[in-house]
């Protein structure tokens, strides 16, 4: 069988207002996201017409079933869409950590709707792609485009960001993950302080660092942090370091700190990997 690749691309919120409850009982949200080249690598193969079923696979101890049914609900979505009656032989190499807010598992499903799409010649658009993933997770319109955006509503809908900023990143995950809905059910706990979102874009589209850093901000740290308060003690040590572009991406329990320069953060990294903690060293694309 022909085996094609596809990246599946991380992403990280450079800042996250809750504005409030929507009539469907879900959040919303006002982010700011950037794609980092941490990827993910799916290979895909066509199953032979006797077989009936699609099979996914991966190399990750971690990754578990709800992760598999997100690929396995984007082949579905899409058999609907387009009528095909292949099957697939997937196998996911995994870069980006589970459970950390880095849209690892509605990377993969984005990156696998565009890889058939391409190897079927099903012809969809972007778009088309998009208003499928959205059905899927509210992150997976972000992760078809893979372009900086200021997402809102459940983080579905977009406007692109024309972003200058272009820093190193270095991606840590503490000891344990955190389940996204375990932590929007303990953010009504907190208080929520929204940043200047406008600001923050005037700042990206400027790479204005001073606005940047004044509104990086993340109102899901707070519930994250009182789930699991080794997020907070390491920016708190990063912070301690100088590291001040350090943060919690989407709802934990992975942090970044950014960088101009990558020689800093490989140091500390070499310094977390030794005590145990799962690190990469990646950039904002």
């Amino acid at each position: 069988m022909k085996i094609y690749t596809a990246k599946a691309y991380a992403k990280i919120n450079l800042a996250l207002n809750i504005k409030g409850i929507l009539e469907d009982g879900y959040h919303e949200i006002d982010t700011v996201i950037l794609p980092i080249n941490l990827h993910d690598t799916l290979e895909i193969s066509i199953f032979p017409n006797t077989v009936k079923e699609s099979f996914i696979t991966c190399d990750a101890f971690d990754f578990n079933e709800s992760k598999n049914n997100i690929c396995q609900n984007a082949i579905q979505a899409l058999r609907e869409k387009c009528g095909f009656k292949e099957h697939f032989r997937i196998h996911i190499y995994k870069r980006i950590p589970v459970a950390g807010g880095l849209a690892g598992g509605s990377a993969d499903a984005a990156a696998l709707l565009k890889a058939i799409n391409r190897i079927l010649k099903l012809g969809l658009s972007l778009d088309e792609l998009a208003e499928i993933g959205a059905k899927l997770g509210s992150d997976v319109p972000f992760c078809i485009y893979n372009q900086a955006a200021r997402c809102y509503n459940k983080g579905e809908k977009m406007q692109f960001i024309d972003s200058k900023f272009r820093n190193y990143v270095l991606i840590v995950k503490p000891g344990s993950g955190l389940k996204t809905e375990n932590v929007y059910k303990k953010c009504d706990e907190f208080e929520h302080k929204n940043c200047d979102i406008d600001e923050l874009i005037e700042g990206l589209e400027n790479d204005d660092r001073d606005k940047i850093l004044k509104n990086m901000h993340n109102d899901l740290y707070a519930a994250s942090n009182a789930l699991l308060p080794e997020i907070g003690e390491l920016i708190g040590y990063f912070k301690s370091l100088g590291f001040t572009y350090s943060q919690m991406t989407g709802s934990g329990s992975c942090i970044y700190i950014l960088n101009d320069t990558s020689r800093p953060l490989y140091k500390v990294m070499k310094e977390l990997t030794a005590k145990g903690y799962s690190c990469e060293l990646t950039k904002i694309i």
